[in-house]
């Protein structure tokens, strides 16, 4: 190894630890992480929004953990729609719940 390769190998160095500290850095903290999920799992409020119903569905467990699940928000209904594996040709299920 010549002078020249260890200069480049450690510029190459350099420049990926900015890029990697520039990235997670970006990310945020844990507090932002903490808030970020205590407000996500937060209890439902007396009178729930239909979009507190759906965050709370998507909550839900699933067997595979991928929940394919879209919602489309109606006057005063949700249409649950379960999208199909290949997102190429989606084969939907409708779930209607009115209130």
């Amino acid at each position: 190894m010549n002078r020249r390769d260890l200069l480049i190998g450690g510029g190459a160095v350099a420049v990926g630890a900015a890029v990697t500290y520039v990235e997670m850095a970006r990310l945020g903290s844990m507090e932002d992480y903490d808030a970020a999920v205590a407000a996500i799992r937060a209890p439902l409020p007396e009178q729930p929004r239909m979009l507190d119903l759906i965050r709370f569905a998507t909550l839900a467990a699933n067997g595979h953990n991928t929940q394919p699940w879209r919602f489309h928000l109606g006057a005063s209904r949700i249409d649950i729609l379960q999208m199909g594996r290949d997102a190429r040709r989606p084969s939907i299920r409708t779930i209607t719940i009115c209130f």
